[in-house]
């Protein structure tokens, strides 16, 4: 395949080396860019990592103050290949996927990217949990660009992680130092691949991204924005809004219309839900009692509208059920109760006994099990050798 992987990777070698050997396992024949932004130390520990690699692997090395968004786009210029995706040191990219991925991206030269299904897994104490599917549903296929643009804002999926035309993930970087929050870079940049051209989501699983704690940046969630310094929304969105004007006016070839207008609405769309008259009432409260101390509000934000609570507990049954192997997701009967499903004696080096959440299979609470028992062995042979 012409495709590279690029794996932005920040102080954590044991990530870097687990992901490099389960692209080992899994016989990936694909050149690996390795961006490393690490302290001096880590790049050192990691440079040892990929001496014992038998990839085919570059290091690029970055100051340790760049943001992601700036390696990346500096880091995509080190690419050759004709196809690219990118791939956290801490999640992993199925490869028999990538495949799949390539083909659909060959035989339409008109896509600007593709991917798959995404999982959410979390490794805890006694099980490695996978949680729920992530993003599985969204399209932006439609041959207007101003109209994928309203699809993708309207159900808004990060694209980061798709496989891309390496030319197109070069544009849609380029101009990230013309933006300075996060969140807008993070939008920006999947925004200007669907501006770019459709980008279809294949059916099965693509990759499995971890929910365990990460890097946090500044500016990377609304409500983070709004409570410390709203104006930077404001002066970011419009460097925002002209990049995709430009863009989607270029790939349509109307000037018949106000394009910035419609992007101001559909934009608007996005943003609706996060300002709802509760949120800004804590935040305007907040602001007027505690003045400056945007770190409180946001944590107070955090705790009463962002948290997650506990989940309910289910009662825990073998995934595939004894002697018969029968798949226990796919027999439920009507008015069952919620259950959560559980294999054991599996993983790389010992015995790992895998937690599925009951909302994996069951996304919207039916009877109707959503994953399929092929997809569901796929991904534990996958997760087998991570």
């Amino acid at each position: 395949m012409d495709h590279s992987i690029l794996i932005p990777t920040y102080n954590r070698p044991a990530n870097l080396r687990r992901l490099l050997r389960y692209f080992e396992k899994s016989g990936l024949d694909l050149p690996v860019l390795i961006l490393d932004s690490s302290t001096d130390d880590q790049k050192a520990e990691n440079r040892a990592v990929v001496r014992k690699s038998a990839l085919e692997i570059e290091i690029h090395e970055f100051d340790s103050s760049l943001h992601p968004f700036e390696k990346m786009r500096d880091g995509l210029t080190h690419v050759k290949t004709t196809f690219c995706s990118a791939c956290a040191d801490d999640d992993l990219i199925f490869v028999p996927a990538l495949k799949q991925m390539n083909e659909a991206l060959r035989e339409n030269p008109s896509l600007a990217a593709v991917h798959g299904g995404y999982l959410n897994f979390r490794e805890e104490d006694d099980f490695f949990r996978i949680a729920s599917v992530e993003q599985n549903y969204a399209h932006s296929v439609s041959p207007s660009a101003l109209a994928r643009m309203s699809d993708f804002l309207k159900n808004y999926n990060v694209l980061f992680y798709a496989v891309y035309r390496t030319e197109v993930m070069k544009a849609c970087f380029a101009p990230v130092g013309k933006i300075r929050t996060t969140l807008l870079r993070e939008i920006a940049s999947s925004a200007l691949a669907v501006a770019n051209g459709p980008v279809p989501r294949l059916d099965g699983f693509y990759m499995a991204r971890n929910t365990d704690d990460s890097a946090s940046y500044d500016s990377w969630h609304p409500h983070q924005i709004i409570a410390s310094e709203p104006k930077t929304l404001f002066e970011d969105y419009a460097a925002f809004r002209e990049l995709l004007v430009d863009t989607i006016d270029r790939q349509d070839q109307d000037s018949g219309r106000d394009t910035g207008a419609l992007i101001d609405l559909m934009s608007l769309r996005y943003l609706g839900p996060f300002l709802r008259a509760d949120v800004l009432d804590l935040i305007v409260e907040q602001k007027m009692t505690l003045g400056h101390d945007s770190e409180t509000t946001i944590d107070n934000l955090w705790k009463t509208f962002v948290a997650t609570p506990n989940r309910t507990k289910h009662k825990q049954v073998p995934l595939f059920q004894d002697n018969t192997w029968t798949f226990s997701p796919g027999i439920l009967h009507p008015n069952a109760p919620r259950q959560d499903y559980l294999v054991t004696g599996r993983g790389p080096d010992h015995d790992r006994t895998y937690f599925l959440n009951n909302e994996f299979f069951f996304p919207d609470g039916s009877q109707i099990c959503s994953v399929s028992r092929v997809d569901t062995e796929f991904i534990l042979e996958e997760l087998d050798k991570y």
